[in-house]
């Protein structure tokens, strides 16, 4: 509908001809097509029209009609199902009926029953289907969904994980059974049974049915086999301890877990209990267990003649039963020699907690003397359980004074420093790839000393982790209480106790109840943490002995002391030693985190000295400082150039010819391994004006050939002729000279010295990588994106000796022309001379330009060989003509591309 226009009658003047607009507007603004039909009638100034009120009535009539016929269908529809329903019932009861009066037999309504419950099924199946609601197909399609989800989880437990994972087992042959090898036996045993038998027959046998039945089930999943039964005792024999031992940990797990009834749970014996913060601890029935090894010799077996079944006795079948009654319920005990074949396979049953109960004479066998051991399910509930003494044996000797059962390592030891504190405020990194300390960050590392009631969570975590991976905790001759020392007879196990202790302490139960960190949806940090230091030593040379008990000294020692008070809370840092007995084995570790920290002069850890940083993939976001060493030698990932800031890649390649490499192969790699050195001298050289080092070293894949980075263009030029001034004026042995081929000196018609010794071709380009990331073996930044492609493709073409500079390629943003560039730098005094335009494989057309140091130059010579050999392929593909014309043309096209 169009707007009133007042102003322009006004300005038209004259009440006479604004009446005459005004009724011109109003006919045509109330023209017939503007009716609002569903209105009833016209707008103001305006009859409305006859027909279209007269149809909109009679389409009111015709849905009103069809609601009627439609609502009069459903009632005929809904009396109809109805009466479909009577039928069949009405044609049962007749029958039933029937049968009764003339006492006949009911065979036939039996025969006919089947075939009207299937018509009730068809009819309320169609019922259903006619009536349902959107919600309810949505509903249905949940239940099918939930149906095929549980017939997934039905067959992987049935067949993936247990007919598959059972054929993987090693299965005990009860026909072949014989004395001549190990087993394990298992003896087991309800505490409180006999009272519990009085005070409620009824109960107690409900208690036993269920307890059979947790009891064979965690038998049948890990290859034992039942000898027998006594009451509610179990006779069980395995062939590996490994096995017994994850038979007890699922057997009591399940006994805490499983659903029993009240009444049972109203007995004295069966209660349940709980510990201090109100978690469960104790359900149902006591189950006490005991665990021997019985060594090939120590029993007999015999076969029973009728059943074939094995019957067992002997001196370690004695020792078995005995071992079974001396614990308390829902404890599990072993015996010496089941620990000694235990302690190599922890990780087979994860790990679970073992503790030295002390060394004990049994009672009814006083002539057996053995050491007793605990062991407990790591990161169960049953840890808080609770045990009087052993019943039914005398102490000999009291159980060691350090925790667990571990003993000093002998040989090739390492030793972990481990120091204590807490975050007061975080810092953390809000992308997961960035590895770097934002120092724009408002939030700064606080750290505050550990409160009382976490400190003892936080001691506990780490001597139960610690012996979960057979670590020994020891303590330094002078050492304040905050630190912690442990030994492991491997770094690989030193690895693992670290990084499984940063996680149990991120999910430990803190009585204070600290707020978590979070990048993501990653929580990285929670609650005190700790700092760990990784160094190797040995006890055979002075770096690891003990001075009193307890107490150990040795360069070693030290050395991890010292290397802990550089390391940041919540970090892993490995010296070299360390990680280099790791480096190549970080599947064992789940494949984490590396980040390689640069050398460093480390007090009590020699001269210098390489640091790495391991973490756990799961707590990635977790950035640190760099480390507060005496002084840096060589730089660290961390100080590696930032990609947004724009990075000047530099790649070399030394040229030997595979003649020289054959003829005097030492000769070689010693003329490489100058190279090497004096890159490294040029790159880790610190900068004066910024007090940065000069440039950093990505890799060096193969011997010279490196990927170097500079924060900018001009330091990479700038080492790039150092070095090659540097190789020219060597000391080169005369042997090597002789080798004109690819050491011999070559001079230019000036008299100038071109070559000599090594010759070595460099790449040189500027750029913005698209990122950078650790290395996942070496920790060393490595960097991503065309840029670096292409700075790998210019080496490529260069001539041995020669740098070429990348200027410019199709991925610069700035418009800046060839000649101002080589201008710029010209005026540095750097002499660039222009190469023109390439066709690089993989990348592109680029301008290059070759750098001469100290105005040496090679000229163009076979400069992009390789390209016009792809340019030739090209015309010959384009031409499809051969001859002296065709060749004449592409020397033209060669010619072109050069200039």
């Amino acid at each position: 509908m169009k707007g009133h226009n007042n102003n322009e009658e006004e300005d038209a003047g004259g009440r006479g001809k604004a009446g005459e607009a005004e009724s011109t507007r109003m006919r045509k603004q109330w023209s017939p097509e503007d009716v609002d039909d569903l209105g009833g009638g016209g707008r103001r100034g305006r009859h409305p029209n006859g027909l279209k009120i007269v149809g909109a009535t009679g389409l009111k009539f015709v849905r009103v009609f069809l609601l009627v016929v439609w609502q009069l269908c459903g009632y005929l529809f809904e009396a109809g199902m109805v009466v479909l329903t009577l039928v069949p019932a009405m044609m049962d009861v007749s029958r039933c009926l029937v049968a009764a009066c003339f006492a006949t037999d009911r065979g036939d309504a039996a025969v006919d029953f089947p075939l009207t419950s299937a018509y009730g099924r068809w009819l309320s199946e169609t019922t259903m289907i006619a009536f349902e609601t959107e919600d309810g197909r949505k509903q249905r399609k949940k239940v099918k969904k939930a149906e095929k989800m549980q017939r997934k989880r039905l067959f992987e437990k049935i067949v993936t994980n247990g007919l598959l994972e059972s054929a993987k087992g090693k299965s005990l042959d009860i026909g072949k059974l014989g004395s001549e090898s190990s087993l394990a036996f298992v003896i087991t045993d309800i505490q409180g049974s006999t009272q519990a038998q009085l005070q409620n027959p009824r109960g107690y046998q409900q208690v036993v049915l269920k307890h059979d039945m947790v009891m064979r089930e965690a038998l049948y999943s890990h290859n034992g086999h039942e000898l027998d039964t006594e009451g509610d005792s179990f006779r069980l024999v395995f062939a590996e301890v490994v096995d017994a031992i994850k038979f007890c940990v699922e057997a009591q797990e399940n006994l805490l877990s499983e659903k029993w009834p009240n009444g049972a749970l109203r007995m004295a014996s069966f209660k349940q209990e709980h510990d201090a913060e109100g978690q469960l601890i104790f359900a149902g029935p006591r189950v006490r267990m005991g665990v021997h090894l019985a060594l090939p010799g120590t029993f007999d077996v015999h076969h029973n003649l009728v059943t074939k079944k094995p019957v067992i006795s002997g001196y370690s079948w004695n020792v078995a039963n005995k071992l079974g009654e001396i614990g308390n319920g829902g404890q599990i005990v072993i015996s010496d020699t089941a620990w000694s074949a235990l302690q190599h396979d922890l990780a087979k049953v994860a790990f679970p907690a073992v503790k030295h109960m002390g060394a004990y004479a049994l009672d009814d066998l006083p002539e057996v003397a053995m050491d007793i051991f605990e062991v407990v399910a790591n990161q169960s509930d049953m840890l808080k359980r609770t045990f009087g003494p052993l019943r039914r044996c005398r102490m000999l000797a009291r159980p060691q004074t350090n925790f667990g059962v571990t003993k000093p390592p002998q040989g090739e030891v390492a030793l972990v420093g481990v120091r204590a504190s807490q975050y007061d405020s975080l810092v953390s990194q809000p992308s997961l790839t960035s590895f770097r300390v934002d120092h724009k960050s408002k939030s700064k590392q606080r750290l505050v000393q550990v409160s009382t009631a976490n400190n003892e969570v936080l001691v506990q975590t780490i001597r139960v982790v610690a012996h979960q991976f057979q670590g020994f905790l020891f303590t330094k001759e002078i050492e304040c209480d905050e630190n912690c020392f442990i030994a492991f007879t491997s770094v690989a196990d030193a690895c693992r106790f670290a990084i499984a202790l940063q996680a149990a302490l991120l999910c430990a139960d803190w009585p204070d109840d600290p707020q978590a960190e979070f990048v993501g949806q990653k929580m990285i940090y929670r609650g005190p943490t700790v700092a760990v230091a990784i160094h190797v030593g040995n006890t055979e040379n002075a770096e690891f002995f003990e001075v009193f008990t307890g107490a150990y000294e040795g360069t070693a020692v030290c050395g991890v002391s010292s290397l802990l008070d550089l390391t940041n809370i919540g970090q892993i840092v490995l010296s070299f030693p360390a990680w280099h007995k790791v480096q190549f084995a970080l599947g064992e570790l789940a494949q984490p985190f590396v980040i390689d920290l640069g050398v460093h002069t480390v007090e009590d850890l020699g001269a210098q000295v390489q640091l790495v940083e391991i973490l756990a993939r799961e707590l990635k976001g977790r950035v640190f400082p760099d480390v507060s060493s005496v002084d840096c030698v060589a730089p660290g990932a961390r100080q590696s150039p930032i990609s947004g800031d724009g990075v000047a890649f530099v790649f070399t390649s030394p040229v030997v010819s595979q003649d020289s490499q054959d003829s005097q192969e030492s000769l070689v790699e010693e003329a490489i391994s100058v190279f090497s050195e004096i890159t490294r001298q040029a790159i880790n050289a610190k900068d004066k004006s910024s007090g940065l080092f000069f440039g950093y070293e990505c890799q060096e894949v193969g011997a010279g050939n490196f990927l170097l980075a500079f924060r900018d263009l001009e330091m990479a030029m700038k080492y790039a002729g150092q070095v090659q001034e540097t190789l020219l004026s060597w000391n080169w042995p005369a042997d090597l000279l002789r080798m004109e081929k690819d050491f011999g000196e070559v001079r230019d018609d000036s008299n100038r010295v071109v070559h000599r010794g090594l010759r070595v071709k460099m790449g040189i380009g500027y750029g913005y990588p698209y990122y950078s990331m650790p290395h996942p073996t070496t920790g060393r930044a490595d960097y991503f994106g065309p840029i670096v492609n292409a700075v790998a493709r210019v080496k490529e073409v260069a001539k041995p000796g020669q740098i070429l500079v990348l200027l410019k390629s199709k991925e610069d943003k700035k418009r800046m022309k060839t000649d101002a560039i080589i201008k710029r730098y010209e005026n540095k005094g750097f002499e660039l001379t222009k190469l023109g335009k390439h066709e690089l494989r993989g990348v592109g057309r680029c301008a290059l330009a070759e750098l001469a140091p100290e105005h040496r130059r090679l000229g163009l010579g076979d400069v992009g060989h390789h390209t016009t050999l792809d340019v030739k392929k090209m015309v010959m593909e384009k031409t499809k003509t051969a001859g002296t014309r065709a060749l004449n043309y592409l020397e033209a096209a060669e010619n072109y591309i050069l200039k």
